[in-house]
């Protein structure tokens, strides 16, 4: 009886083990859930992959044709953002980070190139661990240079992101990056929090966000390269205000055409009337990555 009772013990014990284990495995193999940074890196990584897999089919076939795909679409496809992103608030982070590294990726992955030398963008080794390096390194850089977010909080988030499972395609990317990948991005987000805004003013320019073939249509059509350079700085301006409807201030029926007019006058000189008749006020603007003139001082 004896002897029953203790290999009875010790199968119990087996399968206490047995059960850890599987269980330890378990949890292991579960992907983290998903946040904010996480959904617009992968979006991002997704995007360029996407690109890269049709100009290398169009060079094939000897075609010329260039095609981007917009990560912001990636974003609304991705189900991590769709249905996995509980909270509104890392919905709208996500389409922020994402649409401001399509508005700024000139600027941006230039000031990247200069920091990262003849590393940029990342190659070799496991090709959709570049894409996702190199879309963490935007989404750092464009917290950092655009959105104002606190150096540590910056670097510290994006960098958790790349020890995560990232969704490529419909498949998460089961092999995680490698700790000198991993220390690579860290040195370089903290190189931008140390050079970056100096490097965004002296460095770049509007003209790095737009295609050099509308560039060239600009300069043709409307006499010059400084004209394509007003036209870019105005695209890349952001402004600070409000904006007063013409709909909501006019009482219904009337229709006079010098009644928002007259409004925005009073308004002073920070108030625009838009074409279709609404006013805008502007407390503040930004020109990002323009250099200054010496007509700014004046």
């Amino acid at each position: 009886s004896s002897s029953s009772s203790s290999s009875s013990t010790k199968s119990s014990k087996t399968k206490q083990k047995r059960y850890r284990k599987s269980n330890k495995d378990t949890t292991k193999d579960k992907p983290s859930p998903p946040t904010a940074r996480s959904v617009a890196v992968s979006a991002l990584a997704n995007a360029a992959a996407a690109s890269s897999r049709n100009n290398n089919n169009n060079k094939k076939n000897d075609d010329d044709d260039h095609f981007y795909y917009f990560a912001s679409r990636m974003l609304e496809a991705n189900p991590d953002y769709t249905r996995n992103l509980v909270d509104q608030r890392d919905r709208s982070y996500a389409r922020l980070l994402v649409a401001t590294v399509e508005r700024y990726m000139g600027q941006i992955d230039k000031v990247l190139s200069i920091l990262c030398k003849d590393v940029y963008p990342p190659t070799g080794g496991h090709t959709k661990h570049a894409y996702i390096v190199r879309a963490a390194l935007q989404i750092g850089a464009a917290q950092i240079l655009y959105l104002n977010t606190p150096h540590h909080a910056a670097v510290k988030e994006t960098v958790n992101v790349l020890k995560m499972k990232i969704r490529m395609k419909k498949d998460i990317v089961s092999k995680p990056l490698p700790e000198a990948r991993i220390k690579f991005v860290n040195a370089i987000l903290r190189s931008i929090t140390r050079q970056g805004h100096e490097l965004l003013q002296t460095q770049t320019s509007s003209l790095d966000n737009i295609s050099p073939w509308l560039v060239n249509e600009w300069s043709k059509s409307w006499g010059g390269f400084d004209v394509a350079t007003n036209i870019a700085n105005t695209m890349m301006r952001d402004y600070n205000g409000i904006d007063i409807s013409s709909k909501l201030y006019l009482s219904y029926g009337e229709t006079e055409e010098g009644e928002m007019m007259e409004l925005c006058e009073e308004f002073g000189t920070n108030a625009i009337l838009l074409p279709h008749g609404s006013i805008r006020i502007i407390k503040e603007v930004k020109n990002h990555g323009t250099k200054k003139s010496d007509d700014d001082d004046e």
